[in-house]
């Protein structure tokens, strides 16, 4: 507490005892009170102002340890742990900032990792595209052949350099909201339809079993940033064809629930483990078995940050030897007062 403050509290208390004495004096004067009830009325008006007293000097205390610890977290001290050993109007209060504590420390331990695996995913590439550089400068290669191979994976090697680089930039920039959402109309019929036919493509190539299924009125639409959704759903078919083999089915299944827009892409591939599943979402995260391990590790986080950006929500089902689903729901979707026929494919 303030000291200004303490002093108006204080100053109350010592200024309505004299007053109330000379109220009780005034009384007993001119309504015959006995000096007994007197007596007792003081003694009450001094344990009256004792308690007061004790309950402004614990208020104050814990109002000052208060706005010490937050001082400290707000000052970058995420060390300092708060407890409160009473129950009373503070301990709440405590607990909030306790979590909040916590929380921030979580947050501070979590882009320490962000920044190791950067660190390590772009220094991978690097050293090697240097280490060829330095073999060809030494002399080390003379024949023309092992040359053009060396060559080549340095060719290689950077651009998969430059397509980290730009996947860390593409996610830093959802993740930050440093960037503008273009929403515009995209009509929901013709868009999974043109996604369909252009993953229907991609699996004849790499040998999948490929199927989608458009069940939405032809004057369905939704209000999106266009290149932002066509990145997401980029990002799950790339993984679904990037974790199942030949012969594996993926599926694409859109339809109408209520007010919203159901986007399902199935496949059969070789799943996830069930206790990886919450951390899919994670920048950088890579697991045995798991979905990411091949990846750059941001794909995912970009498709979570571009959904939420648009305030729809994402799921993700799976088991480990029969494949993974992916759920967006888009909601809200519109509809045009023109026709309203289905179009399923």
């Amino acid at each position: 507490m303030k000291y200004q403050h303490k002093m108006v509290l204080y100053s109350a208390l010592y200024i309505a005892f004299p007053i109330s004495v000379f109220i009780i004096f005034y009384s007993l004067l001119f309504s015959q009170i006995d000096s007994t009830t007197l007596y007792i009325i003081l003694i009450f008006q001094g344990i009256l102002i004792s308690v007061c007293i004790k309950v402004i000097s614990k208020f104050d205390r814990r109002s000052g340890s208060l706005e010490r610890a937050a001082r400290r977290i707000a000052g970058g001290d995420l060390d300092y742990s708060l407890s409160s050993d009473t129950d009373d109007e503070f301990s709440g209060l405590i607990r909030s900032l306790e979590q909040m504590r916590v929380s921030l420390k979580e947050e501070q331990s979590k882009r320490f990792r962000f920044l190791m695996a950067v660190s390590h995913d772009l220094n991978t590439p690097l050293t090697s595209i240097i280490g060829y550089v330095e073999a060809l400068i030494d002399g080390v290669a003379d024949d023309p052949e092992i040359q053009k191979k060396y060559y080549n994976i340095i060719r290689d090697k950077s651009g998969l350099l430059e397509s980290r680089i730009q996947e860390l930039i593409d996610y830093v920039k959802t993740e930050t909201g440093d960037w503008r959402l273009q929403a515009g109309r995209i009509e929901a019929a013709s868009f999974f339809r043109y996604l369909g036919e252009t993953y229907r493509h991609d699996a004849v190539i790499l040998k999948r079993d490929f199927s989608y299924k458009i069940d939405l009125a032809e004057n369905a639409y939704i209000l999106a940033d266009h290149t932002l959704v066509t990145r997401v759903f980029e990002n799950l078919f790339s993984n679904a064809f990037r974790y199942s083999s030949e012969g594996d089915s993926i599926c694409l299944d859109v339809q109408t629930r209520g007010k919203a827009i159901v986007v399902s892409i199935k496949d059969t591939g070789i799943g996830i483990e069930q206790d990886k599943l919450p951390f899919i979402f994670d920048p950088f995260f890579r697991a045995s078995n798991s979905r990411r391990e091949e990846g750059h590790g941001l794909g995912l986080s970009t498709v979570k940050n571009i959904v939420r950006s648009h305030d729809w929500t994402i799921e993700v089902f799976s088991t480990i030897g029969k494949g993974t689903e992916f759920i967006i729901k888009m909601s809200p979707c519109y509809f045009n007062t023109a026709s309203a026929e289905l179009a399923p494919v």
